[in-house]
């Protein structure tokens, strides 16, 4: 779901420019191809330039992500988390925290241990490694929900939620 809001904002790039880590600690941005897929079959442009497309293929991720599919309820007939359960089985193989909003699927993760966090998480990172400025976030963030994107605050919210929770100064 980030990559789907960001890519109906057009602020795929903004989302890229969070995404980044530190200079000491750069992250790597991971999706699957099954996210990817998903996207184009709903005719969303994105711009894999920073990021790294991974097939889930071998045998412990296509196990990991049974059991992910399985935790999660996925009905395959509706479709629904099924690019969730590929990130999830994709991180926990290979280490990787996992970004998800999907609330449900979130908590699904967290509950198994899995590292996980949501794409707010991201941007307030981005604030606190100076990537970002926080009325840039808000305006972004912004931008995300007013594609549909689904948040703990509102529009106009994001600073004072990200302060609530100790997420920014």
């Amino acid at each position: 779901s980030p990559l789907w809001h960001a890519s109906l904002a057009d602020r795929l790039d903004v989302l890229g420019d969070c995404a980044t880590g530190t200079q000491t600690s750069p992250w790597r941005n991971v999706t699957t191809a099954t996210v990817v897929n998903e996207l184009k079959r709903n005719a969303l442009q994105i711009d894999l330039s920073w990021l790294e497309v991974v097939h889930v293929d071998e045998l412990d991720e296509l196990l990991a992500t049974l059991k992910w599919t399985e935790r999660m309820g996925v009905d395959p007939s509706l479709g629904a988390n099924i690019g969730e359960a590929t990130v999830c089985g994709w991180a926990e193989v290979h280490g990787a925290t996992a970004i998800i909003d999907d609330g449900d699927a979130r908590d699904v993760a967290a509950r198994n241990g899995l590292p996980v966090h949501g794409s707010l998480w991201v941007v307030a990172e981005a604030v606190r490694a100076g990537r970002i400025t926080l009325p840039a976030a808000s305006g972004f963030v912004d931008a995300l929900i007013s594609t549909g994107a689904r948040y703990p605050c509102g529009v106009g919210g994001f600073v004072a939620w990200a302060q609530k929770n100790r997420l920014v100064p």
